[in-house]
């Protein structure tokens, strides 16, 4: 996504060190930041997002907070799921901001949502469906399911993780989707 350039020899070999880095004003130690974490946060922001250009001022304004935060941290942290949690919270942020300032529906085609990612459902009904959906999976769906979306492991670290083939792991993903769908209008026709 432009802007800074990519440093592929990496300076900082923990997050400690890259944190001390950062503190210091050492300019390689943002690079590296970004260089580490940029294409997380942006996969992390377009899974709520639906403009690009969204995702980008998201991705930045991630970066932006995260340079700002880290000056003043002072306690051990783990950065990989600290950058995801900051990347949500933003794009959430963003995605209300946005919801609230259109009036109306989009008039654009291209403006137009495909399809609203589960962290957008979630905004709007609350993690309390969610849990009793995913108690009435099978165990191994509600893993499979959740090692995806809250591990944001790709179909091959599935795969290793379940012992099986990146192919095996789609079709159980889609069978595990299909049985939360039918399992999610359940609970709302439950509710109803």
């Amino acid at each position: 996504m432009g802007g800074l350039e990519r440093n592929d020899a990496a300076i900082y070999g923990s997050d400690a060190e890259l944190v001390r880095g950062i503190q210091t004003g050492d300019r390689r130690a943002f690079t590296e930041l970004h260089d580490r974490f940029v294409t997380l946060v942006e996969r992390t922001c377009g899974r709520i997002l639906i403009r690009s250009e969204d995702v980008e001022d998201a991705t930045q304004e991630v970066f932006l907070r995260a340079y700002l935060a880290l000056q003043g941290e002072r306690r051990e942290m783990v950065l990989g799921p600290w950058m995801k949690t900051l990347a949500r919270n933003i794009a959430i942020d963003m995605y209300r901001r946005n919801s609230r300032n259109r009036a109306h529906p989009t008039d654009s085609f291209e403006d137009a949502p495909d399809d609203r990612s589960p962290e957008v459902l979630l905004i709007d009904v609350g993690p309390g469906r969610l849990d009793e959906v995913m108690h009435r999976l099978p165990d191994r769906y509600a893993s499979a399911l959740r090692m995806r979306a809250v591990s944001d492991l790709s179909h091959k670290e599935l795969a290793l993780r379940l012992q099986s083939t990146p192919e095996r792991v789609k079709a159980l993903l889609h069978r595990a989707r299909q049985a939360a769908l039918a399992a999610w209008d359940s609970t709302a026709d439950s509710a109803a």
